[in-house]
């Protein structure tokens, strides 16, 4: 499957309307961007800008040989999912934020049609795809890291050019899991949705704020009964919900997880995963099921992280009172997760 990215600015929705970050120069001096209409279409076709660096007034090249990874004289590649990434400017994370799928890109870039709504006429493009095979994550959806050349080394990550052609050997399994990723994709099942069989529920914020609520209080009762002094810290998104503490020497961070029915399944952020593997001796996950059951009351269960060795990036949770209850902590396609059936 060819595949390439495309780094650009950030915005919620790429149809021109709202505003949009980024480092790249232009973005920064003229707090604006060609790619704030990537995702409006034209006559049933959306058009892809992605910032290419011009030299001497000449278009900048596409290479699409580095795309099919064969030898191309064409002006143009059919059948290839462009997926856009972008920093989100409050983590300073880098994210897939869409794509398209089954996309032209061209070798040469090539003026977009004239369109009403858009306020620049003269602007650049590098591929085109039918709007029925383009996607754009909503925010609380975009949480498929993006690796980093110079944080993971060279070849396993995009660089400083706003196209990553992703072809080393090194970012090979990255790769298949993207084409997995986009694959597979369901807009039913966004991080937000794809644990639970009622999504008008699950996506009804006041609902969730019930079931957070009662989890976060299960897990307070719990730990004060216990002796121990509890600070919430749940709305400064630290990558955990609560510090509990007991004297000079019990200091916990204890991310709270609460599930409306008897299933317990745990989905870490990539925020909280990242703050588990720095604490991780520290970090507890506090799973409170049955909080919507009225057959039930709450059951809390606790979780401690373990790491495998000092050699590999692996953790497992364990639970606290039946130690052979073990599940390892996996990456899955959406978010950097745990799962318990």
């Amino acid at each position: 499957m060819h595949l390439v990215f495309f780094n650009i600015g950030w915005m919620v929705n790429y149809q021109g309307e709202d505003d949009i970050l980024g480092n790249f120069r232009y973005i920064y001096e003229h707090k604006n961007g060609d790619e704030r209409w990537n995702f409006f279409p034209y006559n049933g076709k959306c058009y892809a800008y992605v910032p290419i660096r011009w030299m001497n007034k000449n278009p900048p090249k596409i290479d699409l040989e580095r795309i099919k990874g064969e030898k191309d004289t064409g002006e143009k590649l059919e059948n290839v999912n462009v997926v856009f990434i972008s920093n989100n400017p409050e983590d300073k994370e880098t994210y897939i934020i869409g794509w398209y799928r089954n996309a032209t890109v061209f070798r040469e870039l090539q003026r977009r049609p004239r369109q009403n709504g858009v306020q620049r006429q003269n602007i650049y493009i590098a591929a085109m795809a039918e709007e029925g095979n383009t996607v754009c994550l909503p925010l609380d959806a975009r949480s498929f890291i993006v690796p980093r050349a110079r944080r993971e080394g060279r070849g396993r990550g995009y660089g400083q050019s706003p196209i990553w052609y992703a072809d080393t050997p090194e970012i090979r399994e990255y790769r298949n899991g993207v084409i997995k990723y986009i694959e597979n994709f369901s807009s039913e099942k966004t991080p937000e949705k794809i644990f639970t069989e009622d999504v008008i529920k699950f996506s009804d914020s006041e609902y969730n704020k019930k079931i957070e609520k009662i989890a976060v209080d299960t897990v307070i009762k719990y730990y004060k009964k216990q002796g121990y002094t509890v600070k919430s810290v749940e709305k400064d998104n630290l990558g955990y919900d609560l510090i509990v503490t007991k004297g000079e020497d019990e200091f916990f961070l204890v991310e709270v997880k609460g599930n409306a029915a008897g299933n317990t399944i745990i989905r870490l952020s990539p925020n909280e995963f990242k703050t588990l593997k720095s604490n991780c001796n520290r970090y507890i996950i506090a799973s409170v099921i049955n909080c919507d059951n009225n057959r039930k009351s709450p059951e809390l269960n606790i979780y401690t992280i373990n790491k495998y060795n000092d050699l590999e990036e692996k953790y497992y949770i364990q639970h606290m009172y039946c130690k052979s209850i073990v599940h390892e902590l996996v990456e899955i396609i959406y978010a950097q997760a745990s799962f318990l059936n």
